[in-house]
């Protein structure tokens, strides 16, 4: 169902209106009878598919970075001078 709400019964009853979500309804908030924003249900697979997509975003980044040096190397090249 498509409801539109004004920005004051939306601030006031911002808990039934995220049920109200949850439940598929779509929301227009408006302001003087403007629709300014729209909140729907996101669907789980689509959070889902965008963690994975994210995950392996950060993945191909991480392989990207110079390796990481052990300490113990580190400390070497500190007492041999090198920075």
């Amino acid at each position: 169902m498509v409801r539109e709400i004004p920005t004051a019964e939306a601030k006031a009853n911002f808990s039934a209106v995220l049920r109200m979500v949850e439940r598929g309804d779509t929301i227009y908030i408006t302001r003087h009878g403007r629709r300014i924003a729209v909140l729907q249900n996101v669907p789980e697979d689509t959070v889902e598919s965008r963690r994975a997509a994210a995950l392996e975003r950060m993945e191909k980044r991480r392989l990207q970075l110079p390796r990481q040096v052990p300490f113990e190397e580190m400390m070497s090249w500190i007492r041999e001078g090198r920075k």
